[in-house]
This record gives structure tokens, sequence and C-alpha cells, in this order.
């Protein structure tokens, strides 16, 4: 059995969000992972012209002017496809610093949001996060581990099923979503936000 059979690799993740005008790329299948990653590491190394999945971040949620609040959403140019949705949004570096979730690039528009992730924001999600994966047999610097994370998380919480109805999903989606768009795009009405959330 060839032992690289069940290796992964993962892209690691950015140790805080992307500032305003920062490069960014949205990676996913509609593009063709190979190709897009291949792509995107090589315009990284400054080997190629960046393509035109490079864009900008045009602005973060909350502002970072305000002391203490981690970014949770990025308003961004990168170009995106259909399906592409939590697909990673990478930094120059190659560093995941968000997941692909909407925008208004699929009605023709040049601007999409994703929610902001870095090793700081997971830190702050799972409190006892060293704890959980101490118990599951983890060492200190679990953002490096993070399927080791999510086995230790998920035996400490199973989550019901009932917490994935596509109604209480989408509430929750748009609790959190609106403000972070209606503050980056407030020329956006209600309506025109809903329209990019859902």
């Amino acid at each position: 059995q060839n032992q690289n059979q069940n290796r992964r690799a993962w892209l690691p993740l950015a140790p805080s969000a992307p500032r305003a005008r920062d490069p960014i790329a949205a990676l996913g299948y509609p593009m063709g992972w190979s190709g897009a990653i291949k792509r995107a590491a090589n315009a990284a190394r400054g080997g190629a012209r960046r393509s035109s999945r490079w864009g900008e971040v045009l602005a973060g949620f909350p502002n970072r002017t305000l002391a203490g609040e981690p970014t949770t959403h990025l308003l961004h140019t990168s170009a995106v496809a259909s399906g592409e949705s939590g697909g990673p949004l990478v930094n120059a570096a190659l560093e995941v610093c968000g997941v692909h979730s909407f925008g208004d690039h699929f009605t023709g528009g040049e601007r999409d949001v994703a929610v902001a992730v870095s090793a700081a924001t997971l830190r702050g999600c799972f409190v006892g996060a060293d704890d959980l994966l101490g118990k599951a047999g983890g060492e200190a610097g679990w953002e490096d581990d993070l399927p080791a994370l999510a086995r230790a998380a998920t035996a400490a919480a199973p989550v019901a099923p009932a917490a994935y109805d596509t109604a209480g999903v989408n509430a929750m989606i748009v609790e959190s979503s609106d403000p972070a768009l209606a503050a980056m795009c407030p020329e956006l009405t209600r309506e025109q936000r809903m329209s990019w959330i859902m």
C-alpha cells in the first residue's frame, strides 16, 4: 500500500485577517483545484503575472479601528464562480484568510464577501482549545492541526441534526452577515443585501 495514499495537503491558516488593499484569491472546484492552486502559487512566488483569480480586500467588518474587535467578514474583488461557496480565500502567502460566502459576482458585479478566518479567529471560537486538543492527544500549536481540533471539538460538543434545519441556518447567516454587508456597502438597500446573501 502506498504510504502517501492517505496524506492530505492542508493550506495553512493566516495568522490574522488581511487589511484593505491586500491581494487575495478565491479558490474553488469550478476553476479546477489543482490548476487554481498552481496558478495562485506561481503568481504568489512572482513567477507569473497575477491571474484574474487575484483581487484585493476592499474592506473588513468590523472596521479594524475598533480595538479588540476581530474581523468577521471581508469584502473583496477576487473572481468567483457559481459553486465556490465554502472554498478558501487565500492571501499572497497562500494562507487561508477567509471562506467564500456570497456576493454580486454572480449577477455581473465585482464584489464578493468571505467570512474571515485566521488562527486568531479560531483561537477565539474554541475557548479551551488547548485543553480540548490535549484530551485528543494533541500538543500546543493546535491551529496547525485543524483535523485534530475538529475531532476534539466534535467529541466535546456534538451538534444535534435539528441545528442544520435550512430555515434556522439561513436565519443565522442573515443575522451575522446583514450587519456586515450593510456596514461595508452602505449604498445597498435591505432587498439588495438579501439578494447577495441568499
